[in-house]
């Protein structure tokens, strides 16, 4: 499906970021930077957005997952930690699925393992006739300031920048990817690292309430809420998601070194 174009910093435990819809990895630049201080923050563009190609057919949720696995799997990382921004949270939950992958951990900033209701699969077909219609940038004027719960939040022209790379094809193709990706709560029942769940508390795309209920799913689970957020949380709270971030690397860290000792 083509070369995943990817940037990095710093050493350390590996850390993947994975963006999400209408996004590229620079979403997570200062983000990273900082992280990088203390592990090695890979961040990749998912295939389509930023500067790698979109897969030249149709594609699956698990495709994608397939070869950013493929991908990251090429670095022989030592028990990466995979931590996906919405739609990244469900590639990472595809990754993490499947059978070669060997992940110290996973997070789902702003993300879930629920499939889309049968209303929210309406809306992005919605979306896909809209774009179709009058192209990505009309639909971006609505689509980015609502992901922010304060109006005007100083970040938005930079998220608007960024997603206007975004081109139909792959916003459509993908809007088709999320609609019919599966449910990846039986992923969260059997999942035997920790997985941290970042939630915003004014977030409509991923109400925190989902969130919780996803918690009592997983085996290991560090759950996050963060008041004034919406979906946004690496912009919207950089400081206090970077800690909680840092906070989440180190328990994977003690998990592992625990599970050795039982061995």
């Amino acid at each position: 499906m083509g070369t995943v174009y990817h940037w990095e910093r710093g050493e350390g435990r590996p850390l993947v970021l994975i963006h999400g819809f209408c996004e590229t990895g620079e979403i997570w630049r200062h983000f990273a930077d900082t992280l990088s201080e203390r592990f090695k923050v890979i961040v990749p563009d998912l295939p389509g957005f930023g500067k790698s190609l979109l897969p030249a057919n149709s594609f699956t949720i698990d495709d994608i997952g397939a070869t950013m696995l493929e991908w990251i799997n090429q670095w022989q990382a030592e028990r990466p930690v995979v931590i996906g921004h919405s739609l990244g949270g469900y590639v990472a939950m595809s990754m993490a699925s499947q059978p070669i992958s060997q992940f110290g951990g996973v997070g789902l900033f702003h993300s879930t393992a629920y499939p889309d209701s049968t209303e929210k699969k309406e809306n992005r077909n919605k979306v896909i006739r809209f774009v179709e219609r009058h192209g990505v940038e009309l639909f971006l004027d609505s689509f980015v300031p609502g992901l922010f719960y304060k109006n005007g939040d100083p970040h938005i022209p930079q998220v608007r920048q960024i997603a206007a790379q975004t081109s139909p094809v792959t916003l459509v193709a993908y809007s088709r990817f999320m609609r019919d990706r599966p449910s990846y709560e039986e992923f969260l029942k059997g999942f035997s690292k920790p997985i941290l769940f970042i939630a915003g508390e004014q977030d409509t795309l991923v109400p925190v309430a989902h969130t919780v209920a996803q918690t009592k799913l997983a085996r290991f689970p560090v759950f996050n809420s963060l008041s004034d957020v919406a979906h946004m949380g690496m912009l919207e709270k950089e400081p206090a998601t970077i800690e909680i971030v840092q906070k989440f690397m180190n328990f994977a860290d003690h998990f592992a070194a625990d599970e050795r000792s039982f061995r």
